[in-house]
Formats: structure tokens, C-alpha cells, sequence
């Protein structure tokens, strides 16, 4: 668990891996679970408790309850339950969404990753749907690549997953574009995300959300004023009061678009599913750990 903590740590506050409350990681114990806790954040798992603690088989069945300490387990507990790999690392890798949101992005990864016997998950809602579409690529594969959603990576120690992690990352790795400046904002408001400035990113930006965090934080397009987040001609805009998350996913946006090839197609989320995730009690509660 130390060597878990340190590499959540890591992970946590490199913002080209984990953004605001997402991401999570799991050690299985003989019948115990610990997983990330909903709402925690994993840059702060050297500073205080985020794990949660459950019963194995409570987790792969998504029984999983508030565990010890009143922690509630990740929405992904049963996902982690259910790969076989005794530690399984899930990020929001900048890297892999740019591209998981696009189907040449999909089919390129493969080929990058296919020695590593990577698997791709067709796009699934978090939770117990996303743990089944695992199970039907394959639980056991070391590398899953989630569309429109993220990376997990497994191993038999936090060491091997995590060297198994640098080496995705490292294939993955795409240039980023020069961002200009965001120029200056309106009252009530702060410039963000100049990389979103280009027409091509905002017509991106504005068709919707492309995983499930940037719905869960964001909401869909950036085109209307109610969000926390819209576009200028410099960019974007974040009202001064959005929470730290909402920063936090905007700056992934552009990461992301800023290093989305020429001729790749980002396909959103359905608006359903945005809804969805949106009016989900447990993204709520993600949404309300943000602002204690």
C-alpha cells in the first residue's frame, strides 16, 4: 500500500494523467478491495486516507457500501473487482483520450499496444456497465483501452503496472501544438485554454462531451453561458466560481485537442448519456466532495 499511495501521488498531480477527483487505483488482499474513494483525490494520497475498504466479492458484484472510515468505494469498484490483476491502475491519461475519442485514434492505439495485448472496451456508462464490457474484452488483459473514457492498466505489483503504464504512455505520446494567448476576459470570468482557440477546436469543443468527466465537470458543448465553462475568440472562459474540478477539465480539453492529429474524427458522448451522467446521484456526490 505504501508503493500504492506514492504512485497515486504521482500520478494525481501530473495533470496529463489525472484531472480534478477522476481517476483511480485498486490492491486486492486476499478477500479485501482498497480502491480509491469517490470524491478523494489521488495527488493526496500521501497526506491522508483515500482509500476505501471492501470485500472483494461485494465489489465485482456492486454491492460494494460506504466502507471503513464512511469512505464510499470509486463508482469503478466493481470494474477493479473484477480484473483479475492483483493491482489495476485507471487514468485519464491525456495521451489515451486523445485517442479514445476518435476511431483512427482507437485503431492506432491498438497497433501501438497490440505486443502488450491490449484490449479495446466499447464506450460503456461508469460503473457496473463499464465492468461488464470489461469482462466481455477480456478481464484479464493487462492493457484496457476504454473508448471515450481512459486507460487501465493491471499487474501482479504496483511495480509492474506502473512500469506497465509508462511504457503505454510512452507509445501514446503525441506533440503538442503552441497554444496563443487567451487574451483578456469579461467581468465574473477568468481566460483559459488558449489551445482552444482554433477553428477546428472549437467546433470540437462545441459538439459535446467526449468522455465522462468532462460531462460530469463541464456539462455538454461549451456554447452556453449556464456552464462553468464557454468559448471566446481566445479560447475559453471559466466563471470565477466554478470549482477547481471545472479548471482542472478544461485545462484536459485542451490538452487533449492540442494534441489530436489532423484527419481524426472525436466522437462525443450522446446527449443521453451526457444527461445521464449529469443527473447521476453518484457523479452529485463527486460534484458536492469538490466543494467542501
Amino acid at each position: 500500500m505504501a508503493a500504492l499511495r506514492a504512485l497515486a501521488a504521482r500520478l494525481g498531480a501530473d495533470r496529463l494523467q489525472i484531472q480534478g477527483p477522476g481517476g483511480n487505483v485498486s490492491l486486492k488482499d486476499g478477500a479485501t478491495l482498497r480502491v480509491k474513494a469517490s470524491g478523494t483525490r489521488m495527488a493526496e494520497a500521501l497526506e491522508r486516507d483515500v482509500f476505501a475498504v471492501l470485500p472483494l466479492d461485494a465489489a465485482r458484484d456492486g454491492r460494494a457500501a460506504p466502507a471503513e472510515g464512511g469512505l464510499r468505494p470509486s463508482i469503478e469498484a466493481a470494474l477493479h473487482g473484477r480484473i483479475p490483476h492483483r493491482v489495476v491502475l485507471h487514468t485519464h491519461s491525456v495521451a489515451a483520450l486523445a485517442h479514445l475519442i476518435a476511431p483512427e485514434g482507437r485503431a492506432a492505439a491498438l497497433d501501438a499496444l497490440r505486443d502488450l495485448d491490449a484490449v479495446l472496451v466499447p464506450y460503456a456508462t461508469p460503473g457496473l456497465p463499464l465492468a461488464a464490457a470489461v469482462e466481455a474484452a477480456g478481464a484479464d488483459a493487462p492493457v484496457h483501452l476504454l473508448a471515450n473514457h481512459g486507460l487501465v492498466v493491471s499487474g501482479a505489483s504496483v511495480a509492474e503496472a506502473g512500469a506497465r503504464l509508462a511504457e503505454v504512455e510512452r507509445r501514446l505520446a503525441l506533440p503538442a501544438r503552441l497554444a496563443a494567448s487567451a487574451g483578456r476576459p469579461p467581468e465574473g470570468w477568468v481566460a483559459r485554454a488558449p489551445g482552444l482557440a482554433s477553428p477546428r477546436a472549437r467546433a470540437i469543443a462545441e459538439a459535446g462531451a467526449y468522455w465522462p468527466d468532462h460531462a460530469v465537470f463541464l456539462g455538454g458543448g461549451l456554447g452556453s453561458d449556464t456552464e462553468p465553462a464557454r468559448l471566446h475568440p481566445g479560447g475559453a472562459l471559466l466563471r470565477t466560481d466554478a470549482p477547481r474540478a471545472a479548471r482542472e477539465m478544461l485545462d484536459c480539453l485542451e490538452d487533449v485537442l492540442l494534441r489530436l492529429p489532423e484527419g481524426w474524427r472525436p466522437e462525443p458522448l450522446p446527449e443521453a448519456e451526457v444527461a445521464l451522467l449529469g443527473n447521476w446521484e453518484a457523479e452529485a456526490h463527486r460534484r458536492a466532495m469538490e466543494r467542501l
